[in-house]
């Protein structure tokens, strides 16, 4: 399988509350790899939990 050499990744500059005020998401270029469900990778792992509602969130699957 031919992979790609990154992919995009959308993330959060500050506050998540502020969607998508000038400056606030940004793309970054991320060195492919393949990802555990989270994602979960050499550099990065996502741990998706509501301090609101004190309950997590079922991890994300890139590739699915």
């Amino acid at each position: 399988m031919n992979r790609p050499n990154s992919r995009p990744l959308k993330v959060y500059a500050f506050d998540p509350s502020q969607r998508r005020n000038l400056g606030n998401l940004m793309t970054l270029p991320v060195r492919y790899e393949v990802l555990k469900p989270g994602p979960i990778g050499g550099r990065i792992a996502v741990i998706d939990y509501d301090t609101t509602n004190e309950c997590y969130y079922p991890p994300v699957d890139l590739d699915a």
